[in-house]
């Protein structure tokens, strides 16, 4: 095994995340045994053989960050095992995981398998590129609570499905992918996000081109209604648990325009999570086009799929608090907002028609949701189309708007 030092910046351009310039080391590796004692943190490992045997043994990477394996230049490198219960590579505890150009499975037995491929748990940021995952793995790609980002790759031959996500949540991402299914496949697969996708039978026709999530084929036409009685400054706010469940973390909120004010009050996108609705410190978004704030935007972007750490996940029904709901001379004089254009990825889903009251809103996103998860990365757009004219001003305002997180 050589090996030498660099400089390397990871960079997972598909996740849009960069990271800082980190030193690692690099390894050349020719076999098995070679392989599994080079595997640590901050680690590019280049395979120079065509062939890792795995042999009988469980190969497991746990709390492992900043790992780069790379194939061989030339073709893909394969890295197998001969034992049929076990998964060929488990990924655990770990983050900033780079797969490229490998073929991973079982070998030389293609009969029906107990273990898995790929199984990746409680990890991060992990990016498969270029790579063949292939059968007879019971699962090809089996998550728990991971970020995972497939890029340009094959799943195949798997006994039982190309994906398994488990009951906790995950994050999973495929770009330029291609699966192959077998009799005991079903092609039903929600939560994922595709983008320019092939799914294959059996004989190799393509059964499904460009496969996508799930997007309504006209945009829903949803209602907000009013969960509480009392306006959004009253100290009774959240006494009924209207924000217990909120998760703000889980965006990254950017906004078109901003107000700010003659004596430097900045009223920017950030106030969008700020629960402190009763308290004089309470801001709100304000717009800062020229006119009433048509066609101006609110972005959410997925950065999480949990709250806090916890099991508890991102879902479709949102709360938010039209107006500048600081008291009700505020409330009044400012513009509301009336009608929202809602776009997911650049794909119009949804139109929202909103009250005017100062009390606390919710709406639900239902199907499109239930069929398409969120995943880190993608975003979320509102757009405002009509507004509720304020008395003095003709600035629009929100208060208050974020998702919520279930068990």
């Amino acid at each position: 095994m050589r090996s030498f030092i660099l400089f390397l910046k990871f960079t997972f351009f598909t996740l849009g995340v960069a990271y800082t310039q980190t030193r690692v080391d690099t390894v050349f590796v020719d076999n098995y045994q070679s392989f599994v004692n080079s595997i640590t943190s901050n680690r590019v490992i280049l395979l120079t053989s065509d062939h890792i045997k795995i042999g009988d043994q469980n190969l497991v990477v746990d709390s492992i960050i900043n790992l780069i394996i790379k194939g061989n230049l030339k073709k893909q490198t394969k890295i197998t095992t001969r034992n049929t219960g076990n998964t060929v590579i488990t990924f655990q505890n770990s983050k900033n995981i780079i797969l490229d150009n490998l073929s991973i499975g079982h070998w030389p037995d293609l009969g029906y398998c107990e273990g898995n491929v790929l199984d990746i748990f409680n990890s991060d940021l992990i990016d498969i590129n270029n790579c063949d995952l292939f059968g007879s793995g019971v699962i090809g790609l089996n998550l728990r609570r991971s970020n995972v980002w497939c890029n340009n790759s094959v799943i195949r031959d798997c006994s039982e499905d190309i994906i398994e996500l488990g009951a906790n949540k995950n994050s999973l991402v495929f770009e330029k992918c291609s699966f192959y299914l077998n009799e005991h496949n079903e092609l039903n697969y929600p939560e994922p996000r595709f983008e320019n996708c092939k799914f294959y039978n059996s004989k190799g026709h393509v059964i499904v081109d460009n496969y996508q999530n799930f997007y309504p084929k006209e945009p829903l036409d949803i209602k907000a209604e009013a969960i509480t009685e009392y306006a959004a400054w009253s100290e009774e706010i959240n006494s009924n648990g209207e924000f217990e469940a909120v998760c703000p973390n889980t965006f990254n909120i950017k906004t078109s325009s901003n107000l700010t004010s003659a004596n430097n009050i900045s009223y920017g996108g950030e106030n969008l999570s700020d629960i402190a609705l009763h308290s004089n410190d309470n801001l709100a978004w304000v717009e800062g086009a020229k006119g009433n704030g048509i066609g101006e935007k609110i972005f959410f972007e997925v950065n999480s799929i949990i709250a806090d750490n916890e099991p508890w996940g991102l879902m479709g029904r949102f709360v938010i608090v039209n107006g500048y709901a600081k008291n009700m001379s505020t409330w009044k004089n400012n513009n509301r907002v009336k009608k929202i254009k809602i776009k997911r990825n650049n794909h119009t889903i949804a139109y929202l028609d909103l009250l005017d009251t100062p009390t606390v809103q919710s709406f639900n996103l239902g199907e499109i949701v239930f069929k398409n998860g969120f995943t880190i990365g993608e975003v979320l757009e509102f757009e405002i189309i009509d507004v509720y004219q304020g008395n003095k001003y003709n600035d629009t305002a929100i208060t208050y708007l974020s998702a919520i997180c279930i068990p």
